[in-house]
Formats: C-alpha cells, structure tokens, sequence
C-alpha cells in the first residue's frame, strides 16, 4: 500500500504442510524509496509451527536494498 510517493506498506501470510505438519509464516515491511533508483525494504517476519504437539516460534528482522539502472 502506497503512503506517498517515497513510503510504502505491505504485509502477507503464509500457509503449508511440511511432512504432515502445519507451518504459517507472516511477514510485514516496509518500502522507502529516498531516491529514484533505490529501494530500502526492512521487514519483520514470524514463522510459528506446532511439529509433534511442540510449539516453535522465531521472529526474523531482515532488509534488503534494490539499486537500478
């Protein structure tokens, strides 16, 4: 979702069965724009599963540059 021409938002989950088990994942971040051919893109990402009864949870912080030209 676009804030304004320089900031924009965005989100997505994720389902899938890995050997029978359920595993989700949801990620959220950001894309700044502070030139004309750069692109920041910092997010946050939760993965939880439940692999024989066992709850497991890791929250990731991750970013990314795009540079074009």
């Amino acid at each position: 979702y676009s804030l304004s021409d320089k900031l924009g938002v965005g989100t997505r989950g994720e389902w899938w069965k890995n050997e029978g088990n359920s595993q989700y994942a949801w990620t959220a971040g950001l894309n700044i724009k502070p030139a004309e051919n750069i692109i920041i893109r910092p997010e946050i990402r939760y993965d939880w599963s439940t692999p024989n009864g066992v709850e497991r949870n890791t929250t990731t912080f991750g970013f990314d540059a795009i540079y074009t030209f």
